[in-house]
């Protein structure tokens, strides 16, 4: 063996050594970064049949509220049903949705209260969602303003740029 060679077979070894690593180590973060996503993430049917539960405990308590949404006149929603699910002791609710359809991602899902015993007449924001997750699924509420005494609950749909938003569901109970 001459001396061009050896340099050349020495030169290669590091390299493919340096690759190898290069490779483990990206294997390892994506391992990583999947582990932490799924430790934190659980899976939708897990999320939803908790959303259940908290359903089913909401239903149980002495104030609740349970009704179904009257749908408006916008086509959008014509085939959606649903209820909703609240207690003042709790405050808290779960909304129930057959049916709801994607949107755009300019657009949200916003839940508005209104409280008759609330400082002005105006709704309370509550919640907003973008994502429906399937053809049935619940969303938990609540409210940073306490809420007394609910007379309507009012979802709406918000596009950016827009300032009146859609009407789509109301529930009185």
């Amino acid at each position: 063996m001459n001396n061009d060679q050896i340099t050349n077979q020495q030169g290669k070894s590091p390299l493919w050594i340096l690759i190898l690593a290069i490779l483990v180590i990206a294997v390892g973060v994506w391992a990583s970064n999947f582990y932490k996503e799924w430790t934190t993430n659980p899976n939708q049917e897990t999320i939803q049949s908790e959303l259940l539960l908290e359903q089913q405990h909401i239903l149980k308590q002495t104030d609740v509220i349970n009704t179904n949404w009257l749908r408006t006149l916008n086509p959008l929603v014509k085939n959606v049903e649903g209820r909703v699910v609240w207690s003042n002791v709790l405050q808290k609710g779960v909304m129930e949705f057959v049916g709801l359809p994607k949107i755009d991602k300019n657009q949200q899902y916003r839940l508005w209260i209104y409280d008759l015993v609330g400082k002005d007449t105006k709704p309370i924001f509550s919640t907003e969602f973008t994502k429906v997750l399937s053809d049935k699924f619940l969303i938990p509420f609540s409210s940073k303003d306490l809420i007394n005494s609910p007379f309507k609950f009012e979802l709406m749909l918000k596009t950016d740029g827009e300032e009146i938003s859609q009407p789509l569901f109301l529930a009185q109970p």
